[in-house]
């Protein structure tokens, strides 16, 4: 795996835990709206709590990424 794959595998955990966090927020709003009888809130916060954690993963993969690329800079210079 390259390191490029590396930070566009990061960039694309990102993006599904922005989706995610979306999907619950929109569940949460349609029921505080009346629009849907019932959420389960209580489900809706861990789905919340475990996108918060594969966020900072990816973040984390991603400044490794980062990182790993300027080492090699560093040993090609």
């Amino acid at each position: 795996m390259t390191i490029s794959s590396v930070s566009n595998a990061a960039l694309e955990g990102m993006q599904a835990a922005s989706a995610r966090v979306e999907s619950a927020a929109f569940r949460v709003s349609q029921a505080a709206a009346g629009s849907s009888d019932v959420v389960d809130l209580s489900a809706e916060m861990v789905a919340l709590i475990q996108v918060k954690s594969m966020h900072g993963t990816m973040v984390n993969v991603a400044r490794m990424a980062e990182e790993a690329d300027k080492q090699v800079l560093n040993l090609l210079a």
